[in-house]
């Protein structure tokens, strides 16, 4: 119930924002110039996430959605996406495990970005310009991943 509510409230700040630009759009002189994209982030990683997306995509707000791959909800976001064809679609790259309470692996063994677990580093965890970054280690990884 509570992700339900989240992904409601999410879908109203949208629909708030869109309203104000639909707005502006319709007294444009070429009604049917696109003005705006809205692309949506993060499916796959929550249930109430793919929701809330396909809530915007059916309410004709999003138009645009980027794909998080290794994610526990990637396979219910895929069955999501066949029943939105006209959704452009992208992948997410995912390197990371930015949240706390939530982790995810990589699809291949990479150990250095990986902790003990196996799990993606958190955001932060190796800089971009730190030695191990250069032309070996988890830049090398990264790229085969």
């Amino acid at each position: 119930m509570k992700n339900s509510l989240y992904a409601w409230r999410c879908s109203m700040l949208a629909i708030f924002l869109f309203g104000t630009i639909n707005l502006h759009y319709s007294q444009s002189t070429n009604p049917d110039k696109v003005r705006l994209i809205i692309r949506v982030d993060d499916m796959g990683c929550s249930h109430a996430t793919n929701t809330g997306i396909r809530q915007t995509f059916e309410d004709g707000i999003a138009t645009s959605v980027e794909i998080m791959v290794p994610t526990p909800w990637y396979p219910e976001a895929i069955a999501m996406l066949k029943e939105m064809p006209g959704l452009d679609v992208g992948v997410h790259l995912t390197l990371t495990s930015e949240w706390t309470n939530v982790k995810w692996r990589p699809l291949t063994q990479v150990p250095s970005i990986t902790d003990e677990r196996g799990v993606f580093l958190p955001h932060g965890a190796i800089k971009p310009h730190d030695a191990r970054c250069c032309n070996h280690g988890p830049c090398v990884e990264a790229r085969r991943h």
